[in-house]
């Protein structure tokens, strides 16, 4: 079989991909009863050790028994075999190997209708000895031109948005979140009277009232994490763009080793005339600030009194930011409860996420986030503020998403009283301890 220029065990996986495509019309898995299932289920089973190696590249012993075991290329079912088994020991270099192939434009690549790209399965080792949910029975199968950590790029129906994989901040993210300890959300405001909200049909822009008192309750609960690496997460609207410069500052002059993932909220902004609420994450001692711009905007035009929304214009990219084998994503609020948007967050591997909130209900965060670390094996952080809506608690106030077997994904408001004080949750990413500290 003419594997080609292909140097590396991704390359190979595709090449056997498109020689099956081209000599057949469906996969020997679409019928279990037929001889060829048995055939491709056996023949990748016993292939499978040929392709167990510590390094992504493509041996000579290797392409010389993918051009034998497929008979040159003209066998279809030998192909999908051989490309299922590469697939299945090789995947963890797979990143590795498509980012050495794209052409990047400012560290970043946007994917296309069509192209393949890898997915990863996230390293069960840091969740410290706990067992991991088990993936449903509906979760998505490869289809035709896939295999299990190869998915072909489709955009999302019904919202026009692009997936872009920004490589950026690789080193920064793997040190934090590889063999992560602690998840955490803060709540800095209890009420709404906090921040001056204009009363338009047009709500736009919400800001913190004191944001210098604001930033005291924010960096208030980072000595807790120290010599932790955690993700950390702070509501939406709750930081100014000063605010997230001044703890861009604190994080790099204070805790410049700490390998901590800092989602600092959002805030309303307007440049060039473009209203948006955007999201930053940090990593201390890195010279760049991820960034997501709200892709679903806050609207109440169903309700019973005036109708309003917020005033900004929805964003087009989910930026992915890598880490082999992490993918990190922000979403803001809503963004998270349109179910497009919730599909397309783990269809394209996202396994870490961070999501500021400002809603009166958040039940439904629930539901999305178990579903997230269900069909990803990762983590989620919904952080939501302020801890009480005209008078009325807020709960949850933070959902904590692990995949632990038997873990409820939610940490609750402490008590059912009203809350009295800011607050920040702690809790770890085995789920064997957690703590809350006192933000007033």
């Amino acid at each position: 079989m003419a594997l080609g220029n292909a140097k590396s065990l991704w390359e190979a996986a595709l090449v056997l991909l498109r020689q099956h495509d081209a000599l057949a019309t469906r996969t020997p898995r679409d019928d279990p009863w037929s001889p060829e299932y048995d055939r491709w289920r056996i023949m990748s089973t016993e292939a499978r050790m040929r392709f167990r190696q510590d390094h992504p590249l493509l041996t000579d012993d290797q392409r010389n028994f993918i051009s034998v075991a497929t008979a040159h290329g003209s066998d279809d079912v030998a192909c999908y075999a051989l490309g299922w088994a590469v697939d299945i020991e090789a995947w963890p270099h797979f990143s590795y190997s498509w980012e050495s192939t794209l052409q990047l434009v400012a560290g970043r690549h946007r994917l296309t209708e069509g192209e393949p790209f890898p997915v990863t399965d996230v390293d069960l080792e840091l969740l410290h000895g706990a067992t991991p949910l088990p993936r449903p029975a509906a979760k998505r199968s490869p289809r035709r031109g896939e295999l299990p950590h190869i998915r072909l790029y489709e955009r999302p129906q019904g919202i026009d948005i692009e997936a872009i994989f920004d490589f950026n901040f690789k080193h920064g993210l793997w040190a934090a979140l590889s063999e992560l300890d602690w998840l955490g959300s803060e709540h800095p405001n209890v009420d709404l009277d906090e921040f001056d909200i204009p009363a338009t049909n047009s709500v736009f822009p919400v800001v913190v009232r004191d944001p210098a008192r604001q930033f005291s309750k924010i960096v208030k609960a980072l000595p807790e994490l120290v010599s932790k690496r955690a993700v950390f997460v702070l509501p939406e609207l709750s930081v100014t763009p000063e605010i997230v410069d001044r703890l861009r500052s604190y994080l790099d002059e204070n805790h410049p080793y700490e390998d901590w993932l800092v989602v600092a909220g959002s805030y309303h902004t307007q440049t060039t005339g473009v209203q948006k609420n955007v999201s930053c994450a940090l990593v201390p001692g890195w010279p760049d600030v991820m960034q997501h711009s709200k892709l679903v905007r806050f609207t109440n035009e169903l309700s019973r009194s005036a109708p309003s929304a917020e005033g900004i214009e929805e964003g087009h990219q989910l930026v992915v930011y890598c880490a082999d084998p992490f993918r990190f994503s922000i979403l803001i609020c809503k963004d998270l409860l349109d179910p497009d948007i919730a599909r397309h967050v783990a269809f394209v591997g996202v396994n870490v996420l961070g999501v500021p909130s400002m809603s009166e209900k958040t039940h439904d965060f629930e539901a999305r986030v178990h579903a997230f670390v269900t069909d990803t094996q990762g983590f989620a952080v919904v952080a939501n503020g302020p801890l009480e809506w005209r008078g009325v608690v807020v709960d949850p106030c933070a959902v904590f998403g692990r995949p632990l077997e038997n873990e409820r994904v939610t940490s609750r408001s402490p008590g059912v009283s009203r809350p009295a004080r800011p607050v920040a949750h702690l809790v770890s990413s085995s789920g064997s301890s957690g703590n809350s500290v006192d933000l007033g």
